[in-house]
């Protein structure tokens, strides 16, 4: 997996996620979670998604050639498309939070050339599991407990 730590470089949030960064004073502090892009490098999709974020940095930053030297894509621009989606809190009440959903060029960002993903919802209770039961073919006879 490729893990990238995004900031904003212009608007009024610039610096967003590096002044979360700098002002958070815990000993483990690690990059603000909603500025982190993963992409995975193994998977079916997984090369088709690593080539359009190569191709949207490559766009947006004039002479860069990824040549997979990963330290090469410090400091490079480029446009993301943030989106939100719900997780339980601790006391069991649902929050949402932002988090980058798609690498796209500065130049598409600029021109409104995106679309703003819906919530992401979590399944209400018991779905997940009630999904994963309907899901499975087995006779229980053959359980050993």
């Amino acid at each position: 997996m490729l893990v990238i730590a995004l900031d904003i470089a212009e608007g009024d949030r610039k610096d967003y996620f590096r002044n979360r960064f700098t002002e958070n004073t815990s000993p483990d502090k690690k990059w603000p979670s909603g500025g982190i892009y993963r992409q995975m490098l193994e998977g079916d999709k997984a090369l088709g998604f690593l080539k359009g974020l190569m191709t949207s940095l490559e766009a947006s930053n004039e002479g860069f050639k990824w040549n997979w030297d990963e330290k090469k894509l410090k400091d490079l621009k480029c446009g993301a498309i943030f989106g939100e989606e719900e997780y339980e809190r601790m006391d069991g009440s649902i929050g949402t939070s932002t988090k980058v959903k798609f690498i796209r060029t500065v130049k598409a960002i600029q021109d409104g050339n995106f679309k703003v993903p819906e919530l992401k919802k979590l399944p209400e209770k018991g779905e997940a599991f009630e999904d994963f039961l309907n899901s499975v073919d087995s006779d229980n006879q053959d359980l050993p407990f």
